[in-house]
């Protein structure tokens, strides 16, 4: 997915689903590496993305499992994501209360902003990775 008004790319390398430690559902964990464009000052972080299963609720980004994943060699997403102009990569996570979705989209919310020195304004935008279904 590319974002052609900041520039900002963002590839969903893999995604794996693992039993949920809360109980009933499923910890979904989704590999990404994030380019940020150089046009504006922008940074990507975990909590610009949720995963949109098949009831179609957002689920946010959880860091409760950052520990498991290190455990399983799966190195979580800096904590202060991708600064402008530059590429990180690393595993977000997210905790779906119903097991099996078949329908699994990774969301990427670019938030609204105003140019400083132009005063161009740059409107929000979510943008879809589909990762199943």
């Amino acid at each position: 997915m590319k974002d052609d008004v900041i520039g900002t790319m963002i590839t969903a390398e893999s995604y794996q689903r693992s039993a949920s430690s809360i109980g009933e559902g499923e910890v979904i964990l989704v590999d990404v590496t994030i380019t940020t464009g150089s046009k504006f000052y922008e940074s990507v972080s975990h909590s610009d993305f949720s995963l949109v299963p098949d009831s179609g609720e957002e689920i946010p980004t959880t860091v409760s499992v950052e520990s498991q994943m290190r455990a399983a060699g799966k190195e979580p997403l800096a904590s202060a994501g991708v600064a402008s102009n530059q590429t990180g990569s690393g595993w977000i996570a997210f905790t779906v209360s119903a097991k099996n979705s078949q329908k699994l989209t990774l969301r990427f919310k670019r938030l609204g902003g105003k140019v400083v020195d132009s005063g161009e304004k740059i409107p929000p935008k979510s943008f879809d990775i589909t990762l199943a279904g």
